[in-house]
């Protein structure tokens, strides 16, 4: 099994695929988003006490800001009192040896070099490590959402969704090109850089129309979706902002 993919159903089908090409936004993003909410239901009930996931989190001191946040507004208090109870009192011994090697370096150095070098191990030994586990998770989601993407725009019907669609965003745009440039995927490749062209120069030409109409001397032309291109142009460069 790879890493990341207990507890998630995968995209298994072209249906499911081109659905997600067809909502709102990127496509990577929206599995992200629906692959998490049953990561997290299954994490919560079974994983978070599994000794790998216990491990990946206890070394990493937790979570990344953006899914700690999820945590706080999600997810039942016995086992988020358990997971953090679990990283203090694994990770306080280490902080412990690091303060009594400090306190016994303090007062002088025989040999400078060899004592930094000690106290360098001490504090590499406490410092997190490893990844957040969701981030883990999101990752292996996008790269199978894109895989899967890309076999759909090697078919009529899929390239024709794509070419009406949001399309990625550039977060993932530069996942699948780091993932997937290779001479098996050019041609479909080319599709989703075309797309990606010409979305950014028709969210180009709606920023300049916004500058065009700050003008006072078209103060009196009826203002449009250029005052909301910053939004798109957020939204493209990073994906979805409430996911």
């Amino acid at each position: 099994m790879k890493k990341g993919m207990a507890g998630r159903r995968g995209i298994g089908d072209s249906a499911e695929i081109e659905s997600l090409i067809a909502q709102d936004g990127c496509p990577a993003c929206n599995a992200c988003v629906q692959g998490l909410s049953r990561y997290s239901f299954w994490f919560f009930n079974q994983s978070y006490a599994e000794g790998s996931a216990v491990g990946q989190y206890v070394r990493n001191w937790g979570f990344c800001i953006r899914h700690t946040a999820m945590m706080a507004s999600a997810g039942p208090v016995w086992q988020k009192s358990a997971i953090y109870g679990w990283i203090i009192r694994n990770q306080l011994p280490g902080l412990k040896r690091l303060a009594g090697s400090l306190r016994r370096r303090a007062p002088h150095y025989v040999n400078r070099r060899m004592a930094r070098g000690r106290m360098r191990k001490t504090v590499d030994a406490v410092a997190p490590t490893g990844a957040c586990v969701f981030c883990e998770h999101e990752e292996q989601t996008a790269h199978d959402c894109i895989s899967e993407l890309l076999e759909a725009v090697s078919e009529e019907k899929g390239r024709s969704i794509y070419e009406k669609s949001s399309g990625l965003c550039m977060r993932h745009f530069f996942l699948m090109l780091d993932r997937f440039c290779e001479p098996a995927y050019a041609r479909r490749i080319s599709v989703l850089v075309d797309l990606q062209i010409a979305r950014l120069e028709e969210l180009g030409a709606s920023i300049e129309e916004f500058f065009r109409k700050s003008d006072y001397r078209r103060s009196d032309e009826p203002k449009g979706e250029e005052q909301t291109a910053w939004s798109r142009a957020a939204s493209r460069f990073v994906g979805r902002l409430d996911g």
